[in-house]
């Protein structure tokens, strides 16, 4: 499971590098091409949108790895240790499931959107919306080894 983990780590700090860092320099070509030259490039906003989209799907698997996501405990905190616990694991269920179906589904769908082409850039939409069910499928793992914490089988593996 380590080596899962350490193999999603390097996927996640990839993607979010490549995607951040065309977003920043993409937008930054736009700005001295717009207001230097007077002459604005046409794919550099559609460039920096699928960045975006990568970079909010990867990054919440990040988040999710990180214990960062949202959440309510004025009810958890007034709840006896036990549980707390036991409502950890069935989160940690829940969270594998949603992040599973997401996955099943988006691989269905990724191949039928490999037929279309975006405007500018003219990629496959298919490589856009794989964003989606990449990031949930890191998040699932990582919710896997949430799991594994809270069932205290962590040090077993």
């Amino acid at each position: 499971m380590k080596i899962l983990i350490k193999a999603a780590d390097f996927v996640v700090a990839f993607l979010l590098t490549i995607a951040a860092s065309s977003m920043i320099i993409s937008m930054f070509l736009q700005v001295v091409f717009r207001f230097v030259f007077n002459s604005p490039l046409y794919w550099t906003e559609e460039l920096s949108r699928y960045s975006f989209i990568y970079i909010v799907f990867i990054g919440a698997a990040w988040a999710g790895k990180q214990g960062m996501h949202l959440g309510v405990d004025y009810f958890t905190s007034k709840l006896p240790e036990q549980a707390v616990r036991r409502l950890a694991v069935i989160i940690d269920l829940l969270v594998l499931v949603f992040s599973a179906v997401i996955v099943i589904v988006g691989a269905q769908v990724i191949p039928i959107n490999f037929k279309q082409f975006s405007p500018a850039l003219n990629v496959p939409m298919g490589a856009v919306y794989a964003a989606i069910p990449m990031g949930f499928l890191l998040l699932f793992i990582y919710y896997l080894a949430h799991l594994m914490e809270d069932l205290g089988m962590r040090r077993q593996l």
